[in-house]
């Protein structure tokens, strides 16, 4: 077979997978939910509207398929009235028109929604959209050419948005310029404040703005209701001369956010002095079972105990370790990382171990206290 066939081939797989899906969804009338990974790159998007007949269907997923979708998809599925959550990626054409236009159907109907695309387009699809019945929005930026643009289209995009939102996550795939001072995590995100109620919240940002206690001041205010609050960032470079969030911006976070269940922070800055165990709150937060973060700033110099236990006193429920080797955590959790992990493990052995050793105590007692009653 020869280099121009492989060629043709090649160029018409894409078409070909369209063809297979249409001919597939006719047989597929009942599916309530459908996830496609991978496998529909480069295909032409009007091939995606063959879904679109699935008139049962409540969950679509194609984010993850490598397909692209354009406006005439959107608009299709805008008339899947059982759509419940939808998943996909797009990208408008420039020859769409400035002003879209509206998309309703099921639009309005969504409770989950998870777009990928631009900044520009996104803002301009949720101009267009009805989605009065939002619970949880997922937004992953595939590019903002500023700081400015991202948060003019978060600006745009929270306003379609039902301020009852209980679920909200942003993830920005690339690095965003800005053309003035640097902006903080909290600056960047602030259209979202307006969702008082929300429970979740992530934000995942490829580059590290600026993070110190002030934002979790401001996270913490304006989303008192949090039970999940995730902060990650792929790269950072830190510099020595600022100061990080620290334990006293912890110890603001869950004062002002009692429910909250699970707090991933990308690092903690404890170079300066830790809070005196007497200005700790009295009690802990019980409910607090996952605290993390990646980086210990100042953590090879740092004396680990004692951070361990103004954390545990935070976060008694947080330090849940069930064994500790040798072999597993020693050599293969602690030594095998790099310098830049390595105190963050010895911090979660040492807060490992005082739960431990609560929990036993707490067996001794129970204990002890069926024999007498026997």
């Amino acid at each position: 077979m020869g280099a121009d066939t492989d060629r043709a081939l090649y160029e018409a797989r894409p078409a070909a997978k369209g063809i297979l899906l249409q001919l597939l969804m006719p047989h597929c009338r009942r599916l309530s939910q459908l996830t496609i990974h991978y496998g529909l790159e480069c295909m032409p998007p009007h091939m995606l509207s063959s879904i679109t007949g699935l008139d049962k269907l409540q969950e679509l997923d194609l984010v993850y398929s490598e397909a692209i979708a354009d406006f005439g998809t959107l608009r299709a599925i805008s008339k899947m009235a059982a759509l419940r959550d939808l998943t996909i990626r797009f990208s408008l054409d420039p020859t769409d028109p400035v002003k879209l236009p509206a998309l309703g159907g099921a639009f309005s109907k969504l409770s989950r929604l998870h777009l990928s695309g631009d900044i520009q387009d996104l803002r301009d699809v949720f101009e267009a959209c009805d989605c009065a019945r939002l619970t949880a929005l997922n937004l992953t930026v595939s590019e903002a050419p500023t700081v400015q643009a991202l948060q003019a289209g978060l600006e745009v995009i929270c306003a379609r948005v039902p301020k009852s939102l209980q679920e909200a996550r942003i993830h920005l795939s690339d690095g965003v310029y800005s053309d003035g001072p640097p902006k903080s995590v909290s600056d960047i995100v602030q259209p979202f404040f307006v969702f008082r109620g929300l429970r979740h919240a992530t934000i995942e940002f490829h580059d590290a703005p600026r993070t110190d206690d002030r934002d979790a001041c401001a996270f913490a205010t304006a989303w008192p209701q949090l039970t999940h609050f995730a902060l990650t960032y792929a790269d950072w470079d830190l510099d020595q001369e600022v100061i990080y969030l620290t334990v006293a911006g912890l110890v603001e976070f869950v004062q002002r956010c009692p429910r909250l269940c699970h707090l991933q922070v990308p690092f903690l800055d404890i170079r300066g002095p830790l809070p005196s165990l007497y200005t700790l709150p009295p009690l802990g937060l019980n409910s607090l079972r996952r605290l993390g973060f990646s980086e210990l700033i100042g953590g090879r110099e740092a004396n680990l105990l004692d951070l361990a236990v103004v954390l545990d006193i935070l976060f008694p429920s947080a330090g849940r370790l069930h064994f500790v080797t040798v072999k597993k955590t020693i050599l293969g959790e602690i030594l095998a990382a790099s310098e830049t992990y390595q105190p963050t493990r010895v911090l979660i052995m040492l807060m490992g171990a005082m739960w431990a050793r609560r929990q036993g105590e707490g067996k001794r007692i129970a204990n002890e206290g069926c024999r007498h009653r026997g």
